[in-house]
């Protein structure tokens, strides 16, 4: 089953008041195409529920292209088939019930009654007493708050504030709390509930009742809010277009499908409506393989088409040439052969110098169906004419085009007139104010060093001061039971409003005042502009974070106002109130454009022959690298000649002066003509903190729209990390990722899901990851959203487990876990998180055990579904933050991938790694492999003597040797692997490698595990470093390879490494890139750029390619030679023993 939900819509009326809309009306257009309508006249029993919504449509005045998008919601129910689980199989897909026994599961399952309600029944009522929790099984209910009063088939009900599908819950609430239903709960379709009475319920949850409503806690979001709204509502819209093209019975259908979805990705809430325009154009050339793409705008008061080419503009008579007569009749024109064709007007070749061949024209109407432009496509490529099919698809984008081009209209408007808003532009003389009211500080200590209080305000862009910094002082007017300090002084920026920048960000740090010294009390911040890019104004209270915000944490921080803590101090402020709402607005009066080609007219000889001598140079340095001012002159005044370098994009962008309207301008013009690649490290470059900016955001992630889902893959990891950066839930990363979610639910959709959930715990992105994957799991199919259940279901037992067996003595904890694993049932078929292609059924009791490492980790073999194919053995780890080891192993996929792109295979074993919540994870065995330690230490009597056989240069050689294994074979699995290993750790600055972390197979294959440490932070002892060693290489390793350096296998292991560090150093923006993209992770060793410094260091980004082989070499023989390293491995080994 999967059940698609609409969102209330906003009345026409309002739409057209507030430019904020725009977004929400590019869209709803999609789903109008005429062809798609006939599916569902093929169903009775959606014709009439067709009927029924359109009603409901048109008396709730909605617009009238949901109703379409309602059509198919319900077609795509009656279409698929629904299959029923048992409600034990039901229940164990909720994580509602995950803490239940076996037992009461099954006391649960045999008390659950069976509802069913029809489409518009109110199933609960708020202020009504509350006796069943209510779970759904089939269908979809809305919730409403009486915040708002709204009249839905007259029945007063309220605000929407969240919609609920099949596996969702709700009526819980008031069973806990003993109070009234604090909602009302409506059927939008006919729906199935399985009802547990109150009295049941709590008989098996009132002694858990803080996980109940841990679990029962929803995103802060609400649906009904404009950035939710819009969000989700592309998301659904997609997700239509995905079931319809999987459904389609013709190639025509899918194809109508396909290219619908393929305009979806032209839309983002960051860009303005002429931008979108621009980007659905670029998107029809895949669409059509077509030459050319025009679209004439009808002017008919002055009986004009009027067609924009960048600057020029060509203006033709209404009912002349091929577009005219499609303008003037309202239809359709393919043309086959144009010079055949009467209306043809070939002026326009001539003056271009083109050919024209064929032609397909098709009206674009407003809703009243008048003709508002013509999309003309030219030239077939391959010869051939446009096909039937092309007039189908034509016929689709020509309709989602005019609900975008009625909202250009409206945009415009809103640039010109004064009517309804005020642009920022006009307010070119207004300074930045803010009144700041009073500190009331509620969570300080009873002693405090001062009485004075100081206030500094500063605004920033990705951590770049736009403006000198001004501060307030004023002494706290009383301190007890808490302090309060009143300010109210009004503080002036040192830049123009018309000059902010859209995600400018006004930081306030809040510090006493003794003598000299300034003692931090707390910092907040916020944002000028909302998601309807209104400039806010009137009264606002921050929550302050402890501590001072430095120019570093301004550009990182994804939370500018601390709600995570129950008791904090606030800063009260007031913002100036305007005549109008002030919007801000990208448009800029003609007087005031700067052409982009246009250069500066000092000595331009002089600067082009610079170019290829100097900026090259610092066009290629690393991101981490400051450019000069002079630098950043030369780059802007040269943009022309580097703007077919596509790696010169985020150089250029870094020059840009933010603090300018102007110079903003000049960076948008840029974005859309500045060379592409299909590398994706500018995309990536473009989305760290350096490039808050929406536009160039957008423009990153259009970028990243032609990745296949195996690339997508490498850098999943830090894309969803990146959604902190943004500055709100609807953006189109948070789109794409939807998007892709949902087209490839078993690869892309598993990590996206994993990766939002081990995050949940982080209370700053707990509401908006939160919201993401409450959305992915609602459209996602209902088969698919059991599965993930079953999964969570797995993470939840083990993790429960292993808190109960971390409270026995080691040696009782492996007969305990086989013995509870034999009481746990889980679901007949499930799969690992770790591993989303294989299916299992259960486990292999017998092989299970408890590790004797410090957090225990459970050692557990996983049967496979299919007969032939071995167990999959896995550590669950509770108790160990494995966000680290995850990206360590991510970051070595990239480099194994890197090499391999040389021809270099360095036969790395990055075996898998998820974490699935706060210290939880799991991590994949390697078959076959033993650590280094018990290699070493063999079978000696006491510790001492398997201490001291680290000092056995030949043990590591036996060992390969006994496996009947040929030599050569090993020997050269180990050359490269040992290679890979000794760059790779070195580079990452991979510390505490003790022999119990690295790893051998039996076919020679060495391998690091367990990455607690890295970017150089190593382990010390009484302030002495214990690893003093370049990377791990022993006598003993080396012994393998022939022990000297002469030997052909030692040579070839010195060649490699030297190749593998050159590959690494040709791809330092990239390593660099996805450190940078992390910094709002949370990981400690990786909290400010100064950590990624590491990276850039350890490169030796200024040597040539021989200079760095010779380097890496020199490193080769030290770390031979560094006799601590085995020291420490003596060490480790006696004391573990």
């Amino acid at each position: 089953m999967e059940v698609d939900y609409d969102l209330p819509d906003i009345e026409l009326q309002k739409v057209y008041e507030s430019l904020a809309e725009r977004a929400r009306l590019l869209e709803t257009a999609v789903y109008e195409s005429r062809k798609n309508m006939s599916k569902v006249k093929e169903h009775n029993k959606s014709k009439l529920k067709m009927r029924t919504l359109r009603t409901q449509a048109r008396k709730n005045k909605r617009n009238r292209n949901l109703e379409t998008t309602l059509a198919r919601s319900v077609l795509r129910a009656s279409l698929r088939g629904k299959p029923r689980l048992s409600n034990n199989t039901f229940l164990k897909s909720v994580p509602f019930f995950h803490n239940l026994e076996e037992s009461d599961l099954l006391a649960v399952c045999d008390a659950l009654k069976l509802m069913t309600f029809e489409q518009d029944e109110v199933i609960i009522r708020e202020d009504d007493p509350g006796d069943l929790m209510y779970l759904i099984q089939d269908g979809k209910v809305e919730i409403y708050k009486s915040e708002f009063q709204s009249e839905n088939q007259g029945v007063s009900l309220g605000k929407m504030v969240n919609e609920l599908i099949g596996g969702d819950y709700f009526g819980e609430k008031s069973l806990i709390s003993g109070k009234r239903r604090s909602a009302t709960a409506v059927a939008v379709t006919p729906v199935t509930c399985l009802t547990l009475h109150k009295d049941v319920f709590l008989k098996y949850f009132h002694n858990n009742s803080s996980e109940v409503e841990a679990a029962t806690n929803k995103t802060a979001f609400s649906y009904a809010s404009e950035e939710v709204s819009s969000f989700a509502k592309h998301v659904n819209n997609y997700d239509c277009l995905l079931s319809l093209k999987r459904n389609a019975s013709t190639v025509r259908e899918e194809r109508v499908a396909t290219a619908l979805m393929q305009l979806m990705t032209a839309f983002a809430p960051e860009l303005n409506v002429q931008d979108t325009i621009e980007r659905m154009t670029n998107t029809l050339y895949s669409i059509f393989m077509c030459e050319r793409i025009s679209l004439y705008y009808c002017h008919w008061e002055q009986r004009e088409l009027r067609l924009h080419i960048g600057k020029t503009k060509l203006t033709l008579p209404i009912n002349q040439g091929i577009a005219g007569h499609c303008a003037v009749t309202n239809k359709l024109v393919n043309v086959p052969h144009v010079n055949k064709n009467e209306h043809f007007y070939g002026d326009v070749d001539i003056e271009h110098g083109f050919t024209t061949r064929n032609v397909l024209c098709s009206p674009v109407c407003n809703p009243s169906g008048k003709v508002i432009a013509v999309l003309q496509l030219i030239n077939k490529r391959g010869g051939a004419p446009f096909s039937e099919d092309d007039e189908h698809v034509i016929k689709s984008v020509s309709e989602q085009m005019s609900l975008t081009l009625a909202s250009q209209k409206m945009e415009e408007e809103n640039n010109h007139s004064l009517t309804n808003y005020i642009p920022l532009w006009k307010l070119d003389k207004e300074r930045v104010s803010i009144l700041i009211k009073r500190f009331l500080g509620t969570s300080l200590p009873k002693t405090i060093p001062s009485e004075m209080v100081q206030v500094s305000v500063s605004i920033f862009y990705a951590g770049e001061a736009l403006a000198e910094t001004e501060w307030i002082r004023e002494k706290a007017e009383r301190t007890i039971p808490y302090m309060v300090v009143k300010f109210d002084q009004r503080v002036e920026l040192g830049i123009d409003l018309s000059n902010i920048p859209r995600v400018a960000r006004v930081i306030f740090n809040v510090s006493y005042v003794e003598g000299d010294m300034n003692i931090p009390i707390g910092w907040a911040g916020c944002h000028l502009f909302d998601f309807d890019q209104l400039l806010i104004t009137g009264y606002l209270r921050l929550s302050l974070f402890q501590g001072e915000c430095t120019p570093d944490i301004a550009a990182v921080a994804s939370l500018l106002n601390d709600t995570t803590r129950p008791e904090v101090d606030f800063l009260e402020l007031e913002f100036p109130e305007f005549e109008k709402p002030v919007i801000y607005t990208d448009y800029v009066p003609e007087e005031a454009e700067v052409d982009f080609f246009q250069e500066d007219r000092m000595n331009r000889s002089r600067i082009y022959r610079m170019v290829n001598k100097e900026i090259s140079s610092f066009i290629e340095q690393d991101p981490l690298k400051p450019l000069s001012h002079d630098q950043k002159l030369l780059i802007v005044q040269t943009r022309s000649a580097l703007i077919t370098n596509p790696m010169a994009l985020p150089k250029f962008l870094r020059c840009i002066d933010w603090s300018d309207r102007a110079s903003i301008q000049l960076a948008y013009r840029a974005l859309n003509r500045w060379a592409t690649t299909s590398d994706p490290v500018v995309a990536l470059q473009l989305l760290n903190y350096h490039f808050p900016d929406p536009k160039i955001r957008a423009l990153a992630v259009s970028r990243l729209e032609s990745l296949s889902d195996a690339t997508l893959q490498l850098y999943m990891l830090q894309l969803t990390q990146t959604l902190k950066f943004e500055r709100f839930v609807d953006s189109a990363l948070s789109r794409f990722l939807l998007r892709r979610a949902l087209k490839s639910p078993n690869t892309t959709g598993q990590r996206f899901f994993w990766y939002l959930k081990a995050e949940m715990h982080v209370k700053e992105v707990q509401d908006r990851y939160g919201l993401y994957l409450n959305t992915y799991i609602r459209q996602c199919s209902s088969l698919r959203r059991v599965e993930l259940g079953h999964q969570m279901f797995l993470v939840s037992k083990l993790e429960s487990l292993s808190k109960s067996l971390a409270k026995l003595r080691q040696k009782e904890r492996t007969h305990a876990l086989q013995a509870s694993l034999n009481d746990l049932v889980l679901p007949a078929k499930f799969q690992l998180p770790l591993n989303q292609d294989r299916w299992c059924k259960g486990l292999d009791i017998a092989r299970a055990r408890v590790m004797n490492s410090k957090k225990a980790p459970l050692m557990l073999d996983f049967l496979s579904t299919n007969a032939t194919s071995p167990p999959t053995r896995v550590l669950f780890k509770a108790g160990d933050d494995l966000r680290q080891d995850q990206l360590t192993l991510q970051v070595l996929s990239v480099m194994d991938q890197l090499w391999k792109a040389e021809g270099l295979d360095m036969l790395l074993s990055v075996y898998g790694c998820i974490s699935t919540g706060k210290d939880l994870g799991f991590l994949e065995v390697v078959p076959n492999a033993e650590t280094l330690a018990k290699i070493t230490a063999g079978t000696g009597k006491n510790k001492f003597s398997k201490a001291v056989q680290v000092f056995d240069d030949k043990k590591l050689k036996k060992w390969l040797g006994s496996h009947g294994i040929s030599r050569k074979e090993t020997e050269q699995n180990f050359c490269y692997s040992c290679a890979g290993y000794c760059v790779a750790t070195y580079v990452l600055g991979i510390g505490d490698r003790h022999n119990d972390n690295i790893m051998l197979t039996k076919d020679g294959r060495l391998f690091h595990i367990d990455f607690g440490h890295f970017l150089g932070n190593f382990k010390s002892k009484l302030g002495v470093k214990r690893e003093r060693s370049p990377f791990i290489f022993t006598p003993a390793m080396a012994a393998i390879l022939g022990k000297k350096p002469h030997k052909d296998l030692f040579k070839q292991f010195i060649q490699l490494c030297g190749r593998a560090y050159n590959i690494l150093r040709k791809n330092a923006n990239l390593l660099i890139t996805l450190f940078s993209l992390m910094l709002s992770c949370g990981i400690p060793e990786l909290q400010k750029p100064q950590d990624i410094a590491w990276i850039r260091e350890k490169l030796m980004l200024d040597l040539t390619e021989e200079e760095a082989a010779e380097h890496f070499t020199s490193l080769i023989h030290s770390s031979l030679n560094a006799f601590s390293v085995q020291l420490n491995d003596f060490a480790h080994i006696y004391r573990r023993n």
